[in-house]
């Protein structure tokens, strides 16, 4: 069993095991071990507010322990609220849980921000507000576009998009350029 688990609930608590082997089957799944471990986080707190055994596991003290945390940010709340939907879905699948209480609770929204304009200190020098120069990915974007100006095509090369090559009609491989097709060019 989970250490975290054990720690913080003890092994007698009627939902100690169930956490234990949903976070299992989690990590079989390959979920991320930041999940798991935010997972882990949400489902001690509500086990630790919620004594009773997973069949007596309904909407009403799922809703009384999201009422606890009202004055948590709304995405605080929501990641609360996915981990006991997951670990409820979870329920179900394995016929612990009759029907998810989870489908009665609606979800929690969270306000959409914008994005932070630059400082005006960091426009003036030339940055980006994540840190990388303006005037390097500048550079960067002429020598990639020097680079362009260097490719050279073979000297029928606009009649070989046609499919057509010194006049004489091709059947398509004589005459036509790598990567060109139907008188499309072909993404790599």
């Amino acid at each position: 069993m989970d250490p975290v688990i054990v720690e913080q609930l003890g092994r007698a608590h009627p939902l100690a095991a169930h956490l234990d082997d949903f976070l299992t089957d989690l990590a079989n799944a390959g979920a991320s071990p930041h999940t798991r471990r935010a997972y882990r986080g949400g489902l001690l707190q509500f086990a630790a507010y919620h004594h009773g055994e997973i069949p007596a596991l309904s909407a009403t003290p799922i809703r009384a322990y999201l009422a606890e945390s009202a004055e948590l940010s709304a995405a605080s709340r929501k990641r609360k609220r996915a981990a006991i939907a997951s670990f409820s879905k979870w329920a179900v699948r394995h016929d612990l849980l009759q029907a998810n209480p989870l489908d009665r609770i609606g979800t929690v929204k969270v306000p959409k921000t914008l994005p932070r304009p630059a400082k005006a200190a960091d426009v003036a020098k030339g940055a980006s507000p994540r840190g990388s120069g303006l005037r390097r990915s500048a550079r960067s974007a002429r020598r990639s576009t020097a680079r362009t100006a260097q490719v050279r095509f073979p000297p029928c090369a606009s009649t070989a998009v046609r499919g057509s090559c010194g006049g004489a009609r091709s059947s398509g491989g004589a005459g036509r350029l790598p990567g060109v097709r139907r008188g499309r060019r072909i993404r790599r």
